[in-house]
């Protein structure tokens, strides 16, 4: 695995539940050649949770002036995705290589990935088929866990104020987010020599 060629990524949703809600902004930036994609996505409002919305600063007049098809931003994320696919797998029933663009984000496994996924299911009979990501990603809040124990919160907000980062911080705007979580994520990689507990010096190999 080669750690410069991650995409970051971070989606605002209408609700907490993938199988009910949608995604109503999707953002993305790749770390080495620094491209980036931000789409605001319609979404059904009828099914969408209020607290959800006010959090991620839904404004209606912005989403009708700027916001895409669900369908239209999975075809221009699926491109964005396969310009940045740069990991080779192997299927292993056919043994035909491939390749994947590798994800890193705060909370993505647990939340943005079953989205993602979700949302691939939707959109299944588009012609250009599944989105070209390892579904195995990089959390930096796993990260965060190991290298900051005893925290009492990991939010990506309070990460951005313990390490001092300076930057103009509109935080739950997927954008802003996928910026501030780089550079979480590189204060927290200087930091991994620092992690050396004692239990891992008494093993012998």
């Amino acid at each position: 695995m080669n750690f410069d060629e991650l995409v970051f990524v971070d989606l605002e949703t209408s609700g907490l539940n993938p199988e009910e809600h949608d995604i109503i902004q999707i953002s993305a930036k790749d770390v080495m050649s620094g491209d980036t994609f931000n789409l605001l996505l319609n979404f059904k409002l009828s099914n969408a949770s209020p607290e959800a919305l006010k959090i991620n600063n839904y404004d209606e007049e912005r989403w009708a002036e700027e916001a895409v098809s669900q369908r239209r931003a999975y075809v221009e994320f699926h491109e964005f995705l396969f310009k940045h696919a740069k990991q080779q797998r192997r299927n292993r029933k056919t043994g035909d290589l491939y390749n994947v663009a590798v994800l890193a984000g705060h909370n993505l496994e647990k939340f943005d990935m079953r989205f993602l996924q979700n949302w691939e299911a939707r959109m299944k009979g588009l012609i250009v088929g599944r989105l070209p990501m390892d579904y195995a990603c990089y959390d930096t809040l796993q990260l965060a866990r190991w290298l900051l124990p005893g925290r009492e919160s990991y939010r990506l907000d309070d990460l951005v104020q313990y390490f001092e980062i300076e930057m103009d911080r509109k935080s739950h705007d997927a954008m802003n987010d996928v910026e501030a979580n780089i550079l979480v994520a590189a204060k927290l990689i200087k930091k991994l020599p620092s992690l050396n507990p004692k239990w891992v010096d008494a093993i012998t190999f």
